[in-house]
């Protein structure tokens, strides 16, 4: 980039600013001034004005002549201490002052990233750069001539800018707090708060958006229609604008640019990742939904006369169960005053189950297009739709090609793909690396498109195509097959129900037509040479079969075929080396240097996992693998990378690891597994020392994480004060979910306390909290730990009230204490008397709470005849909560039964549910008959899991993989069973290998070695995939532990809903915590 792209692209005040940190870093001092006048300068424009000496002053002050200290301005103390001082010195608001230096070091923090990445390695830049801000030459001079010092200069500053972002994070998690009270919220306080949130969400790292301005392409058609909704904004029902669009053509950008335009207006805009939940927005106001945030914002925006803009992108990135929640909640939080803007993958919004119910309901309040509309009809959508994103126009296009740096001078067949933003970016990546451009026709492309062993990242990693790829080539290779244009989709070898299927043909790899004939499947023309040649050297170990598909293809399409040809043979017995470092520019082309901003910054960012890869004859993922599981699939990863741990401390470190993964799913789940593995550490304080960091952390729910880790550690300590002294302070944290483990950590410790009077002072506290959440927690606490209490007469009654507490998750926290206690004590007792009636007739988390107590209960007194009896009518239940509940507690209950024919009965009243049109309820009733299984005879179990497993649901078939892990803790050796899991992860669809990994986990509780056990899951850690990593975390943690089924799945039950986790995801990890909490060891 240029200097006047790098100007265009930060801003003047941002590059000046930058390049006297640069000079001062290398030659020194520090140009405090510089620092002290951008502050001043941004903190103006939202309201807070200091001047800019005494900024620079007291800039000086805490960084001293160091540059590199500039970063540790935004340490939460010693930003606290610089406001504290600036509001004493100009009579201003502390928290106003705080606010301003959070926004303004935010801005200086992520222009710094750009234009130090920028800078590193390019001398004439520098030079430039350091003239526009004024330099002497002589200092420039100096600074070209010690290239070397200036280098690590830069390398110094780049490398404590996250520690800044982090420490400006927590700076705004414990600011926000107070500032965001209800009593003292202002229209100018809303205002703000919207400025540091988007702030934070679109600029910063941590959230993942990636938006480069400087790299945006103006989308007009779509932009003038997002005018006119703002300019109907308060007028109309319509206060949802529908982003719909296939992956990689610009939703998210365009979201972000569109969140922009709303905050230039003055307009409260607030803007979230769905993939991190809605309570990364929601937890800033301590609220829980998105309907009592629109209560509370409302007034204020009626009596400013203004109007909020509430942007969530990527709602397909969802659990499906969160998903009916945020859709319910846009139904129902109807308001003048607040508009929201929702993007979605355009296959999800017309396939996923989940979103085509939610979206009938908000139908009537989509803002309408009729133009995208009437194009969205041809993708099966019979909503409303606002925008409808597509590939770029021609003069789109050549303005990309200018911003990214590409030259007009392409390859002829290249040139069509690059109206698809993804490829643009991802060319110009490849064009920075090697110096010129590859054609589809080459070899090179191959790289480019799946990812070779130099460039990890690729047109299958942009598009989500990971572990898919087995799908979509043994689809590939069955249209080869017949030799025709495309398939009836009843003959292509993936499930049109599964994931797979909706990813390849949201990716544009598969395209799906519906006529008067039926459902037709083909392959994306663009791409057939790729794929074609993909297809073929998947199987380079068999030189007959790739002649017989070259000959196929040859006869079928004799211009691809002959492409294909050479392309193979060149991969098979290459003629010379692929490029693999930037070569000379072509003679007749100047081109120009493109943006490497966005791809410098963090590859892992944009692309996944920075997966280092040796360097190999063919793209990766197409190595000889073992003997296929289904007919034309191969697995995608085996444990074939070793990973060393002997301790648990070992395992520790692995997943500490993890938890710094691009992925957020995957941070959360190693969190968890943290967690379970900690207290095996022998260390006490090192068991401590693992989870407290994470308290810090910006996302909430690997801080809720930590606080349900550190009960498990605690839980270990010889001092259960200790436990309690940790927790109780997080009783008050922003988050609901944070509070809620923690008041369940505190409960469950008064409970188990030698000194009763005092444990007891810690139960009154908590469940007497104001906070409904931690009432919620501290009463399952409460319950879990009074199960080992000789008598916990005065408990129950404690917990008796909460059954009509006003706050729903309240009273379902009691009725599930009620029902842990009841099964510890004889049949009949008080804990127990209330919680039949309401299961039956209750509502809301009342009804769950006893269902879930009484089925528990039913296992200890021997009494499951009249639990399955009595909760059968309720699968049929309107809510589909209770029927998941449901579910699960007849499985449990029909455990204790002995019978046969009773045994049977049951299996077939949960089978139907299997098909239920609820996910969660399915996965309810595959986890519901998966633990009948692992109570029956070995003959009986193995038949019901695999029934299971024939089903062609993945979420069934992954709860089915968690069953067989059950069952295998029933066997002292669980290798049969680990043998069945191992072959599963080689399965077709993500969710069973993921389940696979968590039955492994569970069967590896058997195993003693620890370091057997991390090489049964090694290759799920090393994979590309997010979710298989998730999968693998969560399974190294629960390896460690101690199962115990019936509590464990009860408990892991609680958790669902309060945790990111998915069902059979909650259900292992309860599994794996029980012992733990309930008796320390």
């Amino acid at each position: 980039m240029g200097l006047k792209d790098l100007i265009k692209g930060v801003g003047k005040d941002v590059l000046v600013t930058a390049a006297t940190v640069v000079s001062g870093a290398a030659l020194g001092p520090l140009g405090a001034a510089a620092v002290g006048g951008f502050l001043s300068r941004v903190m103006g424009k939202v309201g807070v004005d200091v001047d800019p000496d005494e900024l620079s002053e007291e800039v000086q002050s805490e960084a001293g002549d160091q540059p590199a200290q500039v970063t540790k301005l935004t340490e939460p103390e010693t930003l606290q201490r610089i406001a504290d001082k600036i509001a004493e010195r100009t009579n201003q608001d502390k928290q106003e002052v705080l606010a301003g230096l959070q926004y303004g070091f935010r801005e200086l923090q992520g222009g710094m990233g750009v234009v130090m990445g920028e800078l590193r390695g390019n001398t004439q830049l520098i030079a430039e750069v350091l003239k526009m801000a004024g330099q002497a030459d002589e200092k420039t001079d100096q600074l070209l001539t010690h290239a070397e010092q200036t280098e690590r200069s830069l390398d110094e500053v780049l490398r404590r800018l996250d520690a800044m972002e982090r420490g400006l994070d927590i700076t705004f998690r414990k600011f926000i707090g107070d500032y965001s009270d209800p009593h003292m919220l202002s229209y100018d306080r809303l205002m703000m708060i919207s400025r540091l949130q988007r702030q934070r969400t679109v600029v910063a790292s941590s959230f993942g958006i990636r938006y480069e301005p400087s790299l945006y392409v103006p989308r007009h058609v779509e932009e003038g229609v997002f005018d006119r909704f703002i300019a109907d904004s308060g007028m109309s029902d319509r206060n949802i604008f529908l982003v719909l669009g296939n992956v990689g053509l610009g939703k998210t950008w365009f979201m972000a640019r569109m969140s922009n335009r709303a905050m230039e207006l003055n307009q409260p805009t607030f803007f979230v990742p769905l993939s991190h939940g809605i309570k990364s927005l929601t937890s800033v106001f301590k609220v829980e939904s998105i309907p009592a945030l629109v209560d509370l914002i409302d007034p204020i925006l009626d009596e400013a006369g203004e109007h909020a803009f509430i942007f969530l992108d990527g709602l397909d990135e969802m659990d499906p169960t969160h998903i009916r929640h945020i859709l319910g909640a846009l139904s129902s939080a109807r308001s003048d005053s607040v508009s929201f803007i929702i993007s979605c993958r355009a296959t999800d919004w017309a396939s996923n189950r989940a979103i085509v119910r939610g979206a009938n309901d908000i139908k009537y309040y989509i803002y309408d297009n009729p133009k995208a509309g009437e194009l969205a009809r041809s993708l099966r959508i019979n909503t409303p739709v606002s925008v409808l994103m597509s590939e770029f126009t021609d003069q789109e296009m050549s303005m990309a090609m200018d911003r990214y740096g590409i030259p007009r001078e392409v390859p002829e067949d290249l040139l069509p793909l690059l109206k698809r933003p993804y490829i643009m970016r991802l060319s110009a990546q490849w064009y920075y690396t090697v110096g010129s451009l590859p054609s589809p026709s080459s070899p090179e492309f191959l790289d480019l498109f799946a990812g070779g062993p130099e460039y990890t990242d690729s047109v299958f990693r942009r598009l989500g195509i990971l572990t898919e790829r087995d799908s979509l080539y043994a689809t590939v290779e069955k249209i080869i097959q017949a030799k025709r244009e495309s398939l009836p989709l009843n003959e292509i070898p993936i499930d049109p129900e599964s994931s797979a299927f909706s990813t390849l043909v949201s990716s544009g790899m598969l395209i799906i037509k519906i006529d008067r004939i039926g459902t037709t499947i083909s392959l994306s023309p663009e791409f057939l040479v790729p794929l074609f040649s993909l297809t073929v050297l998947r199987h380079q170990t068999d030189p007959s079969r790739i002649k017989d598909m070259l000959e196929g293809i040859k006869s079928w399409k004799p211009d691809a075929g002959d492409i294909v040809d050479r392309i193979v043979a060149e991969f098979i017995m290459p003629k010379s080396e692929r490029p693999s470092a930037r070569l000379s520019a072509p003679v007749d082309t100047e081109p120009r240097s493109p943006d490497k901003t966005g791809f410098t910054k963090s590859l892992s960012q944009d692309f996944g996992r920075r997966t280092p890869v040796k360097a190999e004859d063919a793209p990766v993922g197409l190595t000889p693998t073992p003997t296929p599981t289904a007919p034309g699939l191969s697995p995608t990863f085996t444990a074939a990378s070793e990973i060393k741990a002997t301790t648990p401390r070992e395992v520790a470190d692995i997943l500490q690891e993890l938890i710094n993964d691009p992925d957020v799913h995957v941070r959360r789940a190693a969190t968890i597994g943290l967690g379970l593995t900690a207290p095996r550490v022998k260390d006490e304080h090192s068991r401590i020392d693992l989870l407290l960091p994470l308290l810090d952390d910006p996302d909430s729910d690997i801080r809720a994480g930590a606080a349900w880790g550190l009960s498990l550690v605690a839980s270990s300590l010889r001092n259960l004060d200790y436990g309690v002294e940790l927790l109780k302070p997080l009783t008050d944290d922003l988050e609901w979910a944070v509070r809620r483990r923690a008041a369940f950590g505190v409960g469950l410790f008064g409970s188990r306390m030698q000194n009763e009077s005092q444990g007891m002072s810690f139960i009154e506290s908590m469940l007497g909290h104001n906070d409904g959440q931690v009432r919620a927690g501290a009463a399952a606490g409460v319950g879990l730990g009074s199960m080992t209490k000789g008598d916990p007469s005065k408990v129950v009654d404690l917990l008796l009230p909460l059954l009509e507490d006003e706050y729903d998750d309240a009273r379902g926290g009691a009725a599930l204490g009620l029902g842990l206690i009841a099964s510890a004590l004889p049949p009949g007792s008080k804990a127990a008397d209330p919680l039949f009636d309401l299961a039956k007739k209750g509502f809301g988390k009342i009804r769950v709470g006893s269902i879930l107590g009484l089925s528990l209960a039913s296992i200890k007194h021997g009494s499951g005849r009249g639990i399955v009896g009595a909760f059968t009518p309720l699968l049929d239940d309107s809510s589909f909560e209770v029927r998941a509940t449901s579910c699960i507690g007849i499985g449990l209950a029909a455990s204790s039964l002995f019978e046969p024919e009773e045994i049977d009965s049951a299996i077939g009243n949960l089978t139907p549910k299997l098909s239920d049109e609820e996910e969660s309820v399915r996965s309810a009733a595959a986890l519901g008959l998966s633990y009948v299984a692992s109570r029956l005879p070995r003959e009986k179990m193995s038949q019901l899991l695999e029934s299971l497993l024939a089903q062609t649901d993945e979420s069934v078939r992954a709860c089915a993989s968690v069953g067989y892990g059950m069952a295998a803790t029933r066997f002292k050796k669980p290798t049969e069973k680990i043998d069945i899991l191992s072959k599963l992860l080689g399965d077709r669809e993500k969710e069973v290998r993921k389940g696979a990994l968590l039955g492994i986990g569970l069967a590896s509780t058997k195993v003693r070695d620890v370091l057997t056990k991390v090489n049964y899951v090694s290759g799920g850690i090393a994979s590309e995939d997010p979710v298989i990593r998730k999968g693998a975390a969560l399974a190294l943690g629960i390896s460690l532990s101690e199962v115990e089924l019936d509590i464990g799945v009860i408990l892991g039950e609680s958790f669902w809903g309060t945790t990111p986790l998915t069902h059979d995801e909650c259900i292992v990890a309860g599994v794996a915590s029980s012992i733990m909490l309930r008796y320390g060891t």
